[in-house]
This record gives C-alpha cells, sequence and structure tokens, in this order.
C-alpha cells in the first residue's frame, strides 16, 4: 500500500485495518515471548517540515 495522504484518503479503511492488524499481532507475538514493545513514528505526524512555528 502506497505511503501519502492522498493514498490513505483514498483507502481509509484499508490504511486503518493493516494497521490495526499489524499492531495487533505484534503485540500477541510479544506478549507470547515476553519481548518488550517499541513504538515510533514518522515525523509526519508533526506536520509540514517546511513550516516552523
Amino acid at each position: 500500500m502506497p505511503a501519502s495522504p492522498a493514498d490513505y484518503l483514498r483507502t481509509p479503511v484499508d490504511t486503518l485495518r493493516t494497521g490495526g492488524f499489524g499492531t495487533y499481532h505484534a503485540l500477541d507475538l510479544a506478549r507470547r515471548k515476553g519481548a518488550p514493545v517499541v513504538v515510533a513514528s514518522t515525523s509526519e505526524v508533526y506536520g509540514d517540515p517546511q513550516e516552523h512555528s
């Protein structure tokens, strides 16, 4: 699945399903193995990198 805001808007349910199920399976595996989980994010969540406040 492409990674861009326009593509997310075109397929919002698929985007949420992919992220949700991916997270579910990663957390389930970590729980079963007793492993820690590290959560990270792209810098895109902070907005336009060319715009500073």
